[in-house]
This record gives structure tokens, C-alpha cells and sequence, in this order.
């Protein structure tokens, strides 16, 4: 009786031990998996940061854009805004003659999510230019929180635009300057109308007949 309660006992004893062993088990493969997927975001997100100030320092030393003598001077400045808009900045310098800062946009000055905010600013025509656009927390404005994008226009015409920059994105333009006016060509004097053919001279008579 009591060598049977034993084994009952030991078969009890091993019946609980077992699925314990196994959760154990489960557990540790379910954590082995977690790590790998952390360490694969990781170096996810250290290739993206990596090619995005590789693709900012590319745009910050390129050679500046000239435009044609005598591109309209009307620059638009448009952002489309991410999750997070007051984490984003602009400015504008002027980098001919004694520099300076055209027009800026500061940080917590942009608001709204998801929406187009415009900005307008008149160039003289002939001058080297720095736009430069930031973002506060260094991951741009798309494409983790949110889809943004920034344009940049002049006269109408798109000089550049982009998103996903990182920290900073740094874009230099130049304008040429301003063409001579041309006098105004004298109006075209359309040709005297030809006079028109004289008739032909009547035909003589024929002489009368003889008696």
C-alpha cells in the first residue's frame, strides 16, 4: 500500500515537473527572439541615421544652384508638418556681402498636425542663398511620426524639397542678376496695298465700209 501511494506520488511529482521544464524553455526562446529583433532595429536604426547625415553633409557641401538671369525673385517656402511640428525650424541667410539671416522660423512656432503652412519672402535678385530646415529631435519630419515634407520654390518653379533628413537639411541657391531692360522694338508698319491694274485700253473701232 504504501509502495504504491510512493509511486503514485513520483509519477505525480514528475507529471508537474515537466510542463514547468518546457514553459521554461518556451520562455527562453520567446527572449532569444526579442533580443535578435531588438539588436535588428538597432542596427536598422543606426544604417537610417547613418544615411541620413551622410545625405545631409552631401547637401550641405554641394555646389549652389544658379538659376537664369533674371528668375522671378518670390521665394515660397512650404512645409507640410509631421506629428510633432514645433520640433521643426527654417531660416534663410544671405550669404553675399555682410551675410545675415533673411527670414527664420523658430522652433514651438509651427502648428498643427498634418497640415500646409506657407511662407512668402522677396529676393533681390542677384545674391548666394542658404536655406537651412531643422528638426529639434534629430529624425525629420517623415517618416516616423507622420508623412511630412518641405518644398522650396522660386517663381513658381520647384528648386528642391524633401523629408526624411534627420537633424538638419541644408540646400544653397544662387541668383543671377537682373538683366537690362531692351527698348521697346517700333511697331511694325504693315506694307501699302499695291494699286490696282489699269483696265486694258478699248479695242479701235473698225474703219466704216467704202461707197
Amino acid at each position: 500500500s504504501n509502495l504504491g501511494r510512493q509511486s503514485t506520488n513520483a509519477g505525480n511529482s514528475q507529471a508537474t515537473t515537466m510542463p514547468s521544464a518546457a514553459i521554461k524553455v518556451l520562455i527562453a526562446k520567446v527572449l532569444i527572439a526579442a533580443l535578435v529583433e531588438c539588436a535588428r532595429a538597432r542596427t536598422a536604426i543606426t544604417v537610417q541615421m547613418a544615411m541620413a547625415k551622410a545625405v545631409e553633409s552631401v547637401q550641405a557641401n554641394a555646389s549652389p544652384r544658379r538659376l537664369q538671369t533674371g528668375a522671378p525673385n518670390e521665394l515660397v517656402v512650404e512645409i507640410l508638418t509631421d506629428n510633432y511640428p514645433q520640433e521643426t525650424s527654417w531660416t534663410l541667410e544671405d550669404l553675399d556681402g555682410g551675410g545675415g539671416f533673411i527670414a527664420s522660423v523658430t522652433r514651438g512656432s509651427i502648428v498643427g498636425q498634418g497640415v500646409t503652412r506657407t511662407w512668402v519672402e522677396s529676393l533681390p535678385y542677384q545674391g548666394e542663398y542658404r536655406f537651412k530646415i531643422s528638426d529639434s529631435e534629430d529624425d525629420g519630419i517623415c517618416c516616423s511620426y507622420g508623412y511630412g515634407r518641405y518644398t522650396v520654390s522660386l517663381g513658381g518653379v520647384e528648386l528642391f524639397s524633401g523629408g526624411d533628413f534627420g537633424s538638419s537639411s541644408t540646400h544653397v541657391f544662387e541668383l543671377g542678376p537682373t538683366p537690362p531692360l531692351s527698348p521697346p522694338s517700333p511697331p511694325t508698319t504693315p506694307p501699302s496695298p499695291s494699286p490696282p491694274p489699269s483696265p486694258p485700253p478699248p479695242s479701235p473701232s473698225p474703219p466704216p465700209p467704202s461707197p
